[in-house]
């Protein structure tokens, strides 16, 4: 799954690309690998925002954890970020923050990128 990855996923904004697949076949390899390429053509690495998610209990706090970041794309001056958000399932009605960060337009310039845990 790992290189593969990268041919399949859309790198053009805006872009919401959903990696789904059960636990241990390489989602967080895969999109480990997709950062690295990406570090090589990119010029700021602080477009690239990985994250976690497997701490997170809910939707609220996927939303802070996402505001945090849009305050430092704000700051730095970032058009086009990469937003990997790896094990999103894991908080509670996640799809409440992404949706609502998609209408609201906050990723119109940006590539979506989730990893899902598929039984």
């Amino acid at each position: 799954m790992d290189s593969d990855v990268i041919d399949h996923v859309s790198l053009e904004p805006f872009s919401l690309n959903i990696i789904f697949g059960p636990r241990q076949v390489g989602k967080t390899t895969a999109v480990i690998l997709l950062i690295e390429y990406l570090l090589k053509k990119i010029e700021n690495p602080k477009s690239i925002f990985y994250f976690s998610c497997d701490k997170l209990a809910d939707y609220k706090e996927l939303d802070q954890v996402l505001e945090e970041y849009l305050k430092v794309k704000k700051r730095e001056n970032i058009r086009t970020s990469y937003i990997i958000l790896d094990e999103i399932t894991f908080p509670k009605e996640w799809y409440r923050s992404i949706k609502y960060r998609i209408d609201k337009g906050d990723f119109k310039n940006d590539v979506i990128i989730l990893t899902i845990y598929e039984s």
